[in-house]
């Protein structure tokens, strides 16, 4: 199960913000410490491989087909 997995959390930059930005937040390289429960979002090998992605991957191709065949009233329970 997911809580069964043992792998180290990884340590990553978190992306800098273009100046003036809209979000208001000071994120002057401040660094993240990621769980195996995060997900990353971005393009490329380290969200692909992140172990919080591969996990929401699979929970979602486990219930496509479900999903995919339920009658829209009974989507809601499923997602």
């Amino acid at each position: 199960t997911w809580n069964d997995r043992e792998h180290a959390a990884t340590t990553t930059p978190s992306p800098a913000r273009a100046k003036g930005s809209r979000s208001g937040g000071n994120n002057s390289g401040t660094f993240v410490t990621l769980q195996d429960s995060d997900i990353v979002v971005g393009r490329g090998a380290p969200t692909n491989y992140h172990i919080g992605n591969q996990f929401f991957r699979e929970l979602v191709a486990d219930f496509h087909t479900q999903y995919f065949i339920a009658k829209r009233a009974d989507k809601p329970v499923i997602a």
